[in-house]
């Protein structure tokens, strides 16, 4: 009898643990979007959003411009000439995937998530977006509450 509860308990244990592992990879939506609306225009369109197991994911539009959050487990941008720096002290990437008019950011946000945010402003200037631009977006933002 005795063992038998001991393997129980083993048992509930390891369910729990489980559990845990598998609630520590969830990403929550609703705060990335709170977080995006101190970023993009008003009236600006939710074209898109989704969370769960392993990232979470919003995207908006406003006229030319179009912003995409997302957050996931990766903390490394894969990306060979991304250029990393410090960004209030958490390791940080700035990237420009593709054309000029697009910008991207990764920061660390901790050893388990990272926050990208993708940027593009197509106008008839196609301005390049800069580092400083998309360091912009991210002050206007609490990382903390994400």
């Amino acid at each position: 009898m005795k063992k038998a509860s001991i393997i129980l308990q083993l048992v509930i244990v390891s369910l729990l643990m489980t559990a845990s592992l598998a609630m520590a990879n969830k990403f929550e939506v609703d705060p990335l979007i709170k977080q995006a609306l101190k970023v993009v225009p008003k009236g600006a369109e939710l074209v898109a959003s989704q969370g769960g197991e392993g990232s979470a994911f919003v995207a908006y539009t406003s006229g030319e411009q179009n912003y995409q959050f997302t957050l996931s487990s990766d903390l490394d941008p894969q990306i060979p000439d991304a250029k990393k720096f410090k960004y209030k002290d958490k390791d940080a990437f700035y990237f420009r995937p593709g054309a000029r008019e697009i910008g991207g950011l990764m920061i660390v946000l901790n050893p388990e998530k990272s926050l990208v945010i993708i940027y593009s402003s197509i106008t008839p200037e196609n301005k390049k977006v800069t580092l400083e631009a998309m360091v912009k977006i991210a002050d206007q933002m609490n990382l903390d509450k994400i």
